[in-house]
């Protein structure tokens, strides 16, 4: 679906209507068709794509039903969280959301972290800066990530990987799979080839692209704190 942003005039459009794809440019708005993608990884691309979907269908109808069966004092609970738990829109705005879309944010990531639902809002808790540091994909050593700080062990890391692209593609047009959730022991050195390969089905080829997204926060506050993304190449 496309997005239109209005101003006193239509100012940015971004999104995809049909076979058609609007895309911000840096001397004004691109629009262009959507092409027709063929081959083995493309079909395994649908397949993940569906499967994330499904999943994604699921939670958000045991969420649902699940913001329903609150009363009256439990839902104000997680409207003292607005100005607090903020949303970014597609054009990098900040904007606050409603206590419904915090319930839904804070439970979503509540089971990416394998850890049951709450009913009232949980104590707002900062996160701690792990320092994340990622270099090229070596198709040698791996795809190595790092972090500079020691953390409390009560603070998470969530990895999210996507399929193998090209340079041209930005992080907005791709679907992302959670690939790692790891709770900080010290400042760490991981290697999520296995990961990669686990979540993926395949190690992307040499001089391709691949995108990671991570984020950390305390357990008991599931907010995504110090969010990155990374484009990484995958070289010899």
């Amino acid at each position: 679906m496309a997005v239109v942003k209005y101003g006193a005039i239509v100012t940015d459009i971004k999104g995809k209507i049909g076979g058609t794809v609007f895309q911000g440019g840096r001397s004004g708005g691109i629009i262009k068709n959507k092409p027709n993608v063929g081959g083995k990884n493309s079909r395994l691309l649908e397949s993940v794509q569906d499967e994330v979907r499904q999943q994604k269908m699921l939670n958000f109808s045991l969420i649902t039903k699940s913001w329903g069966f609150l009363d009256d004092n439990q839902r104000n609970s997680w409207a003292g969280l607005l100005g607090v738990w903020t949303f970014i829109n597609k054009f990098g705005e900040v904007y606050n959301g409603t206590p419904y879309q915090i319930f839904m944010a804070c439970s979503i990531n509540r089971l990416i972290l394998t850890n049951s639902l709450l009913i009232n809002a949980p104590a707002v808790q900062d996160a701690f800066d792990p320092g994340f540091n990622i270099n090229n994909w070596s198709l040698a050593s791996g795809l190595q990530i790092t972090t500079a700080n020691a953390l409390p062990v009560e603070q998470t890391v969530v990895i999210a990987g996507t399929f193998q692209t090209t340079n041209t593609k930005n992080f907005g047009s791709l679907s992302t799979r959670i690939m790692f959730v790891q709770d900080f022991q010290s400042a760490a050195l991981w290697n999520l080839t296995t990961e990669y390969g686990d979540t993926f089905g395949y190690i992307p080829t040499l001089g391709s692209f691949i995108w990671v997204e991570i984020w950390t926060c305390i357990k008991d506050y599931p907010k995504k704190q110090y969010l990155q993304k990374y484009k990484i190449e995958v070289v010899a």
